[in-house]
């Protein structure tokens, strides 16, 4: 690009810049330049599409400040009990359809083996998110990790810490760690074999590490 093309770009770009914000300050919206001015239509859309003002950022950092304030406050007081007792409800149905001896893996491997004894894993994580609504449980958006985490016990697949009974859940320390990463594996994204809890510590630790490799 020319120096004389990249200059006319930068002044554009700051013109563009300046416009945005003093409509945004005088409250002016798209809709009604649209309908005031048709031939800028075009233009605003663009405008829209590639900038982000000082002012939004500013706006929008205060209203994710406060969604996360009111979502910490919901987890500390009455949710947080309820994302704790809801949790043991389920594990304890776990435990009931499973054999006393099993461990983990002993479940794993009955969940492929046996089609019954899959569903009845994926009722109780199904029922987990449902009566959790809208807590912890809830926001995994499917039942997929659940699994992992119920036939886990809750426990970090890394260093055997229970993520709940040590309030790694409640402070936001711990999450769902793709066992094979799933760049690396996109097929493996939503398998519940490759969906396992880790704490925060032991995840950045492993991160992109694949181990189906040898070290």
């Amino acid at each position: 690009m020319s120096e004389d093309i990249t200059r006319k770009t930068e002044y554009v770009a700051r013109k563009l810049l300046k416009i945005s914000t003093k409509w945004k300050e005088q409250n002016v919206t798209p809709e009604s330049l649209k309908s005031k001015y048709p031939q800028l239509t075009t233009a605003i859309e663009l405008l829209n599409s590639c900038f982000m003002t000082p002012y939004e950022q500013k706006m929008y950092i205060e209203r994710a400040r406060a969604y996360v304030a009111s979502q910490k406050a919901a987890d500390a007081g009455e949710q947080s009990a309820k994302n704790t007792a809801d949790w043991k409800t389920a594990l304890e149905e776990i435990e009931r359809i499973s054999q006393p001896t099993d461990q983990p893996f002993d479940r794993w491997q009955r969940m492929l083996t046996d089609p019954s004894y899959r569903q009845q894993i994926y009722d109780v994580a199904d029922n987990l998110r449902n009566v959790n609504r809208p807590g912890f449980w809830w926001r995994f958006g499917n039942s997929e990790p659940l699994v992992g985490w119920l036939l886990q016990r809750g426990k970090c697949v890394y260093c055997d810490t229970d993520l709940i009974e040590a309030g790694y859940i409640r402070n936001g320390l711990a999450g769902t760690d793709h066992l094979l990463p799933k760049k690396t594996y996109p097929h493996l994204k939503r398998c519940s074999l490759n969906m396992l809890p880790a704490c925060n510590a032991c995840n950045c630790i492993k991160r992109h590490m694949d181990p189906s490799k040898s070290a």
